[in-house]
């Protein structure tokens, strides 16, 4: 069963879409009475819940709905809607690959000798 603030993220979502208003999801969260601090860093999560999932399908909101809207906004909307529907509707499915990132630790001369080292490794040559 989900939670008075999941409802209320499931309404808020609705509703910024039906009013194309365009609010982050962060935004979205901070609205429904989420924090901030959980708006900005676990904004993918929440909408993911069951709780959340379950009122939005119960509403109407599940992929073929989705995929109703954003057809109708890139037919139908402002032209400077239109990427900006399909971004946001992506990252609330969470349709985007989550980012990479490498965090490299030490002296920039560490770094350069590991990756020399690394370049040393002689690559199997496939002709043989």
């Amino acid at each position: 069963m989900a939670t008075i603030r999941q409802q209320q993220l499931a309404n808020n979502i609705v509703l910024n879409l039906q009013e194309q208003r365009w609010k982050r999801l962060q935004d979205l969260l901070i609205n429904s009475g989420y924090s901030e601090l959980v708006g900005k860093k676990n904004a993918k999560n929440i909408i993911q819940r069951p709780g959340v999932q379950k009122v939005l399908e119960s509403m109407g909101f599940n992929e073929t709905a989705v995929r109703a809207i954003v057809s109708e906004i890139m037919f139908l909307g402002e032209e400077s809607n239109r990427l900006r529907a399909v971004d946001i509707i992506n990252k609330m499915l969470g349709l985007y690959a989550p980012e990479k990132q490498v965090v490299l630790h030490g002296d920039i001369a560490t770094l350069i000798d590991k990756l020399n080292k690394y370049e040393e490794i002689p690559q199997s040559n496939p002709s043989h």
